[in-house]
């Protein structure tokens, strides 16, 4: 028997042959082999009649020399090993690796048959078959993501799944060898070789009193802990189970950690190592057996893994999914340790540590009478509801289920919440912990059983792709309810099963929407479902009474409704739009709203008492979903129409069942818009379809009874005749489904334009007659007019990526694409592009386009892993695609369809309104279309994209390259320069500029090797020139940066360290059109003769190309054939200046004074919008990329302290708002300030007040006007910040912005002092760009430092005191000291220079002080006196010390005590006196106080050296003349 299984991780599928032996073996019997293929390597197993010694041969080939597998048994050994046929010699395909390839090999022996079994990796051969069956195996891939290794002939097993960031492992192991079950380890290990030294070991010990799995690593052969403070170090998810003799071990390892001896699963190629043997206690003893993989393992990575964490011994269950806002969590436990499953708590917490208090905790709840999910944090080891008022805040979707022993708990709970004790999920790995106890009526009773995980859990580690829709259930999921908010309109799908014993041929279903959790004043969608009776209504409760939303129109606001019923299910579908002009309408879009369900019975079409009601424990959102597709059913969803508005059209897509005994084949459909409810616009969209006609016509009038098919008719995929109304048309019939699609022109439709107005809609279809008169008309219409909103531009959009490139233009059902790849063959080539959920290869939805032989088509693949791609569907390769045209010209395969957006028809079948990651990759076939290995041919876009929105094309269709190549402008809005075959393209982008090139190339250029030239010049002649060079060779191209003296041949570059110095993102696309990308900083000081392309500089372009040999070949000019231009370019837009940034007060003509804040601007060359609003009034501007702004405001008297704000809000309420806020305060002095928020230098406005704790400002030291003339700088206008004795003024400059610092000096302080400011990133002392003005005598200084923390500044640049600061000039009058000097805004050069440019915003500290005298003359003499001060009070301190142990025998008296006493009391007193001056004279506000409060302390200084040689004369004497009784 033959069984191949081959796991598909890599492209290589063959058909192979298998041989059949003769001689000895007596051949494989061909009655019991099969074939079975899976993934990247094939398992095999091979039996065959079996008598005494054997070898068995296997061979795999599909050319004389066999690739052989030979499965050796003697007496004293097995094994299984790789050969090839050298002719008929077999040699050892690899002789330093017997076993190459092979991996997981057994041989066994049962009676007469031996089996032998291995795993053959597919990559590794390079022999494949020798002699051939009588008929070809095919290998058929069948895709796995469970993989797994063996050892010891299969007596050890390890299972794993890698799933990215952790590997799930189940070891398997027979145990034996003398030792026991009931004492053992099994240890699982990886390594970089087939040894155990270093190698990372996981043990699993059992014995009889404990289970434990636990990380080591062997330093040589000694097992160590992998961290001895953590034995369980990056393990999850363990527990051990016994079978006989079989231990089964699971458990889950992160597959990276930063310990130095830990094996990275994804970047280390491993071996696997498994043994086992005994344990003296919580030891290991040596091992019995060891065991190794012959060659290395891969652990490739499984997409979209279940996630998912195991406790007690997988007794508690943990599965997850995050969608970044919540998570959808199924806890499963199997209820035991004396607790009745009837009457359980099962609890799910998280927390930092791995300890119960403070732990965040969801509790579910089951008993014969309760069943509730709810939300509980542990203060202490107390359990608390998270809010008393809400006991499931943060929780949604609550189901609980028990069966026997085992209780499942689901619910989603929000990642985060505003509460102090709710955990954020988002924020931090948590440790998970879980357990169960019993209930007492409602109240949670001690646990029985708690686990905790062993380290933290990564809960965010694989963010799930949020759903296109969003879900609430209700009645432990009973009623499930689906719901898309498309902006205007919110379509809802709702279930529920019917029970409490009601006729389902009679009921009401209802889905209600309040602001709270009650049925009063609630909206009410009501599906009603009787014997002669399917309808959906619109109600309200009137207090607990449902009346109609409008007694006019039962159907008010609502659309697209339909209603299936399948056993007791019901499914009700509706469409329900967000506003309405009606009083008791709520909006989903700007309330806070709670779903609500129930149903009740029927009596004819009354609503009788609900028998069911449910209502969500918390509200619902219902975020916009910015990709819904636009369509509207009618007739119970047996009429469908998509459409999508581009603005200047729409198309429609109109899907009909033809039902009612009418022929398809001889039918006609009929679609009409009219702007009121039975009134016709006169002219209705004719579709027919028959055998000898298929078309469209506009009929007038049309009557169903009289109307006979015109004989004109346009045929099907023409223009109609009338294309003032329509544009194109198609139209196809599948089984009894007839549509018709086509495009109006929307400002021609009558009487009003399609985009502005809501219409009513009627669809209608029939039949006709032999006479071409239609027949037997059905026709049905809205119940409430449509409106269609523009949702699309209708432009292409593109992604081009080296080789690649794709274009795309969304329609209505499906997207159109054009994928063009740049190919070096034109037969037996493929080139595909994939959507992906990441940026890596496997579970892919994979388009190929191919040319082969015998085949050229597009089709529809499914990547499995990593490995040739499936057909999705192998009985319709083309399966979602239509309209595929394929061409290759001029080097370029380009292949153009249409795709359905999404299928539910087949599984694994990509929704493109899902951001995809697109991944490319090209390669070869072979005759028959066998795609072969991309190798390097693959590339992939690092960011999800979206196929709705991107880089607008053409809206032309980019396909056919046979079309007379043009230089076209590409991307819209860029500036341009247009010559001849060249075209250059740029946009500003802050400091760099973006760039386009395009290059018609010729004939010849296409075969050799050639070079363009971009050259920037002051003027429009040749030499001093900053010059780009391309230079294309093999399919590959260089970059570089010149600078050309006079002569332009002679070429220097740039920067000789970086060839490309400045220029970034650099990419080209070469076929007929070059066309090449790339970004170029604008400026660069450090770079002699880098042309600077800031605001202000112009200069002329001059183009160049020709051939060259090889890239390193120099470049010879034709100065004839160079091409200039004739005007100067400015690539950088030109800068915005406020004027008028003030803060002014003016008196309205009302009786109360008031007060104005207003910063102005002059609006030029466009229009200015303006909205007022009671005291309010702002003006804008569209500026490009800005919008220019003007807020004013009219306060009430004395408004010196105030704040006045604007905010952008997505709905008419307060919250989720971008807020600007405009705040006056006064200032507070200190010696220390800083602005409270950043500081904008360069376009603003810029505010003169502020607090140093409270204010919340921008500050910005540029501004700057928008005038007509780009090469006129308007007057520039300094700008002022002013805090405390700090005053500081600037002037913006191109690349430099002029500042002027004041400060307020003390009169005690004009001789030695500083006065600095500085720029920070945040409002603390640390990491500050510092200028410091210092005055120390006659010396006068600016320096330029940097701080680093709160200790003395350095100099920013080493022996630099003023480093990028110049015009200094420093003065100091009346107390005042002023600063002033021009400061160059950036310098990439200098790590720690802070760049003043646009987007850079900084707070500002001020701060001053004495200066250090350390260069004083006098300096040394000070150091001396010193010295001298402190070792005598080190000497004297030994005197003090025997004065205090003798003290006794001195025998001072009283006289002396007092001396003692006065002493001490003094030294106390004089600090505190100097604190208190201190603190008096802090007030003062000049230089005064501050000169008397010196003048106090010196008087105090000498006070003190009086005092101290009194006291200390007197002690001397009293201590040398004492005797004993003396002053007695």
């Amino acid at each position: 028997m033959v069984i191949f299984k081959k796991y598909c991780r890599q492209s290589w599928k063959k058909s192979f042959n298998l041989s059949k032996l003769y001689g000895a073996l007596d051949g494989v019997r061909p009655q019991d082999s099969s074939v079975k293929h899976l993934m990247s390597k094939s398992h095999l197993r091979f039996s065959r009649p079996y008598s005494h010694e054997i070898t068995l041969l296997i061979t795999i080939h599909l050319h004389p020399n066999a690739s052989v597998v030979i499965c050796k048994r003697n007496t004293t050994f097995n094994s299984v090993e790789s050969y090839f046929n050298d002719n008929l010699l077999p040699k050892y395909i690899d002789e330093t690796n017997k076993f190459i390839g092979l991996s997981s090999m057994y041989i066994g022996v049962n009676g007469s048959y031996m089996t032998c079994r291995f795993t053959r990796d597919n990559r590794n051969f390079q022999h494949a078959l020798v002699k051939e069956s009588k008929n070809i195996v095919s290998f058929p891939i069948q895709p796995s993501f469970e993989d797994y290794t063996t050892l010891d002939n299969e007596n050890l097993r390890v299972d794993f799944k890698n799933c990215g960031t952790i590997t799930h492992f189940t070891v398997t192991a027979v145990i034996g060898n003398g030792v026991s079950i009931d004492n053992v380890w099994v240890g699982m290990g990886l390594n970089i070789n087939r040894k155990m030294p270093g190698a990372d070991v996981v043990i699993c010990k059992r014995n009889t009193t404990f289970n434990s799995i636990e990380h080591y690593y062997n330093d040589g052969l000694v097992p160590k802990y992998m961290n001895l403070s953590n034995k369980f170090e990056s393990l999850s998810s363990m527990s051990i189970s016994v079978s006989e003799n079989v231990l089964t071990c699971k458990f889950s390892r992160d597959n990276s950690n930063p310990n130095p001896f830990y094996k990275n699963l994804n970047t280390e190629s491993l071996y696997v190592i498994s043994g086992y043997g005994s344990m003296n206690g919580e030891e290991i003893l040596i091992h019995n057996l060891i065991k190794e993989t012959k060659n290395f393992v891969l652990f490739p990575v499984v997409p979209r893994c279940q996630q998912f964490t195991t406790l007690d011994n997988d007794g508690i269950r943990i599965e997850f999914i995050n969608y970044g806002e919540k998570t959808d969590f199924k806890v499963t436990a199997k209820i035991g340790n004396g607790v009745d499953p009837n009457n359980v708590w099962l609890g799910l917490g998280l927390n930092h540590l791995r300890i119960m208090p403070n732990a965040d905790v969801v509790v579910c709840k089951y008993s014969a009478t309760l069943n509730s999910v709810e939300h509980y944090y542990n203060e202490g080891l107390v359990p608390k509801h998270m809010n008393t008022s809400n006991l499931f805040v943060g929780l949604s979707n609550l189901f609980i289920s028990v069966i026997g022993n085992d209780m499942t708990c689901q619910f989603t709970r929000q990642n985060s919440y505003p509460h102090p004790h709710y955990i954020n999920m988002n924020t931090e790995k948590l440790y998970v912990i879980s357990g169960y106890g019993s209930l007492n009526g409602t109240e949670i009773l001690m646990h029985n059983l708690i686990k905790e995980t062993k380290n933290k859990v990564d809960l965010t580690s694989n963010v799930q792709i949020k759903p296109d829709y969003e879900l609430s259930t209700l009645k432990n999921d009973e009623i499930v309810i689906y719901f898309k908010n498309c902006g205007t309109v919110t379509h809802f799908e709702a279930s529920a099963i019917i029970e409490n014993n009601i006729d389902i041929n009679n009921f009401w279903f209802g889905i209600g929407l309040n602001t709270n959790r009650k049925m009063p004043n609630a909206n009410v969608v009501v599906c009603k479902r009787g014997s002669n009776l399917t309808t959906i209504e619109h109600y309200f409760n009137d207090g607990l009474v449902p009346k109609y939303l409008n007694p006019l129109n039962k159907y008010e606001g609502i659309s697209s409704t339909s209603i299936t019923v399948l056993n007791r299910t019901i499914n009700c579908k509706f469409t329900r739009d967000n506003s309405n002009s009606g009083p008791k309408y709520l909006n989903l879009n700007s309330q806070k709203l709670y779903l609500i369900a129930g149903y009740g019975p029927l009596a004819g079409e009354e609503l009788l008492m609900h028998q069911v009601v449910k209502e969500t424990k918390n509200i619902v959102e219902f975020p916009i979903n910015a990709k819904c597709d636009q369509f509207l059913t009618l007739n119970n969803e047996k009429m469908i129409i998509d459409y999508k508005n581009y603005g200047n059209n729409t198309e429609f897509i109109v899907s009909l069942t033809i039902e009612n005994a009418i022929d398809i084949t001889s039918s006609y459909l009929t679609f009409e818009l009219s702007q009121f409810k039975n009134e016709s616009i006169n002219t209705k969209i004719l579709c027919i379809n028959s055998p000898e006609n298929k078309s469209m016509e506009l009929a007038s009038n049309l009557n169903s009874a009289n109307y006979i098919i015109s004989n004109n008719s346009i045929g099907n995929f023409s223009l109609l005749k009338d294309n003032s109304l329509l544009d194109w048309y198609i139209l196809t019939e599948n089984k009894n489904i007839l549509t018709c699609g086509f495009t109006i022109n929307n400002k021609n439709l009558t009487p009003n334009n399609l985009s502005n107005e809501k219409f009513n809609v009627r669809l209608g279809y029939g039949g006709f007659n032999s006479s071409n008169v239609l027949v037997n008309a059905v026709e049905v219409q809205t119940q409430n007019p449509i409106i269609f909103p523009v949702v699309s531009d209708d432009l292409w959009k593109s992604l081009i990526i080296g080789d690649f490139s794709l274009f795309w233009v969304e329609r209505a059902v499906d997207v159109v694409f054009v994928f063009s790849t740049k190919v070096s063959s034109t037969n037996n080539l493929w080139t595909s592009f994939a959507f992906s959920y990441d940026k890596i290869m496997g579970d892919d939805s994979v388009i190929i386009c191919q040319i082969s032989t015998y085949k050229k088509s597009v089709e529809t693949y499914f990547n499995h892993g990593r490995y040739r791609p499936n057909l999705l569907d192998p009985l319709e390769p083309t399966f979602g695609l239509s309209n595929i045209k394929i061409e290759i010209n001029n080097g370029e395969l380009t292949c153009a369809f249409s795709r359905k957006k999404y299928s539910t028809e087949i599984e694994n079948y990509f929704d493109s309104r899902i951001d995809p990651y697109i991944l490319f990759a090209k390669g070869s076939t072979d005759d028959n279309g066998l795609i072969n290995y991309h190798a390097g041919n693959r590339i992939a876009r690092q960011d999800p994209i979206d196929l709705r929105f991107g880089s607008k094309l053409t809206s032309e269709l980019p396909f056919s390259s046979t079309s007379t190549q043009t230089t076209t402008k590409i991307i819209p809005n860029l500036n341009e320069c247009l010559i001849g075959d060249y075209g250059l393209f740029w946009k500003d982008e802050g400091n760099y500029t973006n760039f386009i090139l395009n290059f018609n190339m010729s004939a010849n250029q296409l075969k050799q090797p050639f070079f363009i030239t971009v050259s920037l010049s002051i003027d429009n002649s040749i030499g001093n020139d900053d010059v780009i060079v391309w230079k294309f060779f093999n399919d590959s191209f260089t970059i570089q940066r010149y600078f050309s003296q006079e002569n332009i041949s002679n070429l220097f570059l740039l920067d000789s360290n970086k060839q490309s110095n400045g220029l970034t993102d650099y990419q080209c696309v070469l076929n007929s059109t070059l066309n090449c990308t790339f970004k170029r900083l604008k400026f660069n000081s450090s770079i002699q003769n880098y042309f600077n392309l800031e605001y202000g500089n112009k200069y002329f372009v001059l183009f160049y190309s020709g051939i060259i040999e090889n890239t390193t070949s120099p470049i010879l000019f034709n100065v004839s054939q160079i091409v200039t231009s004739t005007i100067a370019y400015e690539f950088s837009n030109s800068p915005i200046f406020l004027l008028n940034t003030t803060i002014t007060t003016q008196t309205p003509t009302t009786s109360i004074q008031d007060k104005t804040t207003s910063t102005t601007k002059p609006f030029i060359n466009n229009k200015v919008n303006q909205f007022k609003i009671s005291e309010y009034s702002l003006e804008w501007i569209d500026d490009g990329e800005y919008t220019n702004f003007t807020f004013t405001t009219i306060l009430p008297e004395n408004s010196n302290n105030f704040y006045s704000s604007i905010a952008f809000s997505k709905d008419v309420l307060m919250s989720d708002d971008d807020v600007i806020a405009y705040v006056i305060q006064p200032h507070t002095p200190d010696n220390t300030e800083s602005s409270s928020t950043l500081v904008d230098f360069q376009i603003g406005y810029a505010l003169t007040e502020a607090s140093k704790t409270t204010t919340e400002q921008t500050t910005n030291l540029q501004t700057k006007i928008l005038t007509t003339d780009v090469t006129t700088v308007v007057s520039q206008l300094s700008g002022q910040f002013s805090i405390g004795e700090y005053t500081l003024t600037w002037t913006d400059g191109l690349n430099y912005t002029d500042f002027t610092f004041k400060t307020t000096l003390p009169t005690s302080s004009l001789t030695n002092f500083y006065s600095s400011f500085g720029f920070s990133k945040d409002k603390t002392m640390g990491d500050d760009d510092v200028i410091s003005c210092k005055i120390n005598g006659n010396t006068r200084t600016l320096e330029r430092l940097y701080n680093q923390g709160y200790s003395q500044p350095g100099l920013l640049v080493s022996n630099k005191i003023s480093y990028g600061l110049s015009n200094i000039n420093i003065d100091l009058t009346n107390n005042i000291l002023t600063c002033s000097f021009r400061r160059a805004k950036a310098d990439s050069t200098i790590v720690n220079y802070f760049n003043l440019n646009s987007g850079n915003m900084y707070y500002l500290i001020f701060a001053r002080g004495s200066v250090d005298l350390t260069d004083s003359p006098f300096r040394i003499l000070f150091n001396i006196v010193h010295r001298t001060t402190g070792l005598s009070a080190l000497i004297l301190a030994t005197t003090a010390i025997y004065l205090g142990v003798c003290i006794e025998k001195i025998n001072l008296g009283k006289i002396g005590w007092g001396l003692m006493i006065g002493w001490t009391i003094w030294i106390v007193i004089l600090p505190v006196i100097l604190e208190i001056l201190q603190l008096v004279f802090s007030s003062e506000k000049n230089g005064g106080g501050s000169t008397a409060l010196e003048t106090i302390k010196i008087i105090l200084f000498f006070g003190h050296l009086i005092v101290a040689l009194g006291f200390s004369i007197a002690l001397i004497v009293v201590v040398c003349i004492a005797e004993p009784g003396k002053f007695n």
